[in-house]
């Protein structure tokens, strides 16, 4: 099995709103010192969110996971399937598939919104390749049979 390596970032749909919200707020209490200083601070903290990617692969024989702000790794798992305990593959939302890596010890490490959308057949062949047990819930397996 060659290295596969996924991509996913965070949904800035969601944090662009939040710091024009910031925004109009810091402009609206400016004269305030203790809100200027927490605004800033949560400001600060939106943009940051902007810059967080996320990098998954399975290789052979193992899985990585990487958590990059803009191009520097800061958070990085290597785990083995011996160390894997079971995958759990789950649906969230109305259409969005997700996997749950639940390790023997450590927290467990979620997969949802990588791309390109193979991520969970290639996972599931190395669950299968390993001998590592995998539950599908009720509502993944409809989701597999409408794609």
């Amino acid at each position: 099995m060659r290295k596969i390596e996924y991509k996913a970032n965070i949904q800035r749909e969601v944090i662009i709103p939040f710091i024009f919200l910031t925004l109009l707020l810091l402009i609206q209490g400016w004269e305030y010192i203790g809100l200027r200083i927490f605004l800033l601070f949560v400001l600060a903290s939106h943009l940051l969110a902007l810059c967080i990617n996320y990098s998954f692969s399975i290789e052979e024989d193992k899985v990585i996971y990487t958590t990059f702000l803009a191009r520097f790794p800061i958070y990085k798992k290597k785990v083995a399937p011996s160390h894997i305990k079971k995958v759990v593959f789950k649906r969230v939302n109305w259409q969005t598939k997700l996997a749950v890596i639940k390790l023997h010890k450590g927290i467990p490490i979620r997969i949802t919104l990588f791309k390109p959308d193979s991520v969970f057949n290639d996972l599931l062949t190395f669950c299968e390749k390993h001998t590592i047990q995998y539950e599908k819930t009720r509502d993944y397996k409809i989701l597999e049979k409408l794609k």
